[in-house]
């Protein structure tokens, strides 16, 4: 067995080279915690985004539906207004009692007539 020997110490010196590897490598990674700051605001933006989109699908949902909620208020409004007129045009009615008017059955049909009764549950005698 060869006794310790202690290898000598490297005669090395920093060469060019190396000297700019090494500002290269800080360069580097100087630029990529820029580029982790940047990606993290960027993140942040994102989340904080993510966060408001439901109450922006919402609001642009209301948007949307609002002219058919108008529309189905002026519909109902005609409607009551027109049952209201029908009701006063019938001779001898009674407001407050709300009977809608309807056509009169054509006497050539009593079968059909008599199979919508059947159909809806009512005998043929009583009449709807």
């Amino acid at each position: 067995m060869e006794p310790d020997v202690i290898p000598p110490a490297p005669k090395w010196q920093p060469s060019v080279t190396s000297v700019l590897s090494w500002q290269q490598q800080q360069e580097r990674q100087n630029e990529l915690e820029q580029e982790l700051v940047k990606t993290r605001e960027e993140l942040q933006a994102m989340q904080a985004l993510l966060e408001d989109l439901p109450g922006l699908f919402e609001d642009k949902f209301r948007q949307r539906l609002q002219p058919m909620l108008d529309q189905q208020q002026r519909l109902l409004s005609d409607n009551a207004n027109l049952s209201q007129h029908l009701l006063q045009l019938q001779p001898g009615s009674d407001t407050s009692t709300q009977r809608l008017l309807l056509p009169q059955q054509k006497p050539a049909r009593p079968r059909l007539r008599q199979a919508l009764l059947h159909a809806f549950g009512f005998s043929p005698n009583q009449e709807p």
